[in-house]
């Protein structure tokens, strides 16, 4: 493990590792505690993502990395960010994109969500990490009728899925 040396002060290097942010505007909220980024709305695509995103304290060997995914294709539920060497051999962090009613992974919020969704409710399947996360549409903490309701609604163009927990929880 190698650490870029910023400067010393008291004779302690300050360690200045590569970081993630948004610039001004955006409406993606990346949260350092459960290294996700929400506010990601449905049909959101690599670039659109990628032009939003700020990578601090970064040297020319830093590189900005979405597995799997390029250009054109959607982020979805479960969409992995990462900084990370230019060699591949050092991740500096990583983050995983929620995507609230995405409960399949691919961007979007479709009758896909809605089977998937179904299936859980009647013990069918399971939903585990950031897709059970996601299904959880009115953030009550629980997965449930109402969120299969929500997510109805919203594929009849009745609701929007709100993307920004935070507002949602603070009624903003």
């Amino acid at each position: 493990f190698t650490v870029e040396v910023a400067e010393y002060v008291s004779g302690v290097p300050e360690i200045k590792l590569p970081a993630l942010r948004f610039k001004e505007g955006s409406l993606f909220i990346k949260d350092d505690e459960l290294f996700t980024i929400s506010g990601v709305t449905p049909g959101t695509t690599v670039n659109q993502l990628t032009e939003a995103i700020i990578i601090e304290n970064v040297n020319d060997n830093i590189v900005l990395v979405i597995p799997d995914k390029s250009g054109e294709n959607n982020v979805g539920t479960g969409t992995v960010v990462r900084i990370e060497s230019a060699n591949g051999e050092k991740v500096y962090c990583s983050y995983t994109i929620l995507c609230y009613g995405d409960i399949n992974g691919d961007g979007l919020i479709g009758i896909a969500d809605f089977s998937k969704m179904r299936a859980y409710i009647l013990s069918k399947t399971t939903l585990e990490g950031p897709f059970a996360t996601c299904a959880d549409i009115n953030f009550d903490g629980k997965i449930g009728i109402a969120d299969f309701s929500k997510l109805r609604a919203a594929l009849l163009n009745k609701t929007v899925i709100e993307q920004n927990r935070k507002a949602e929880l603070s009624g903003e």
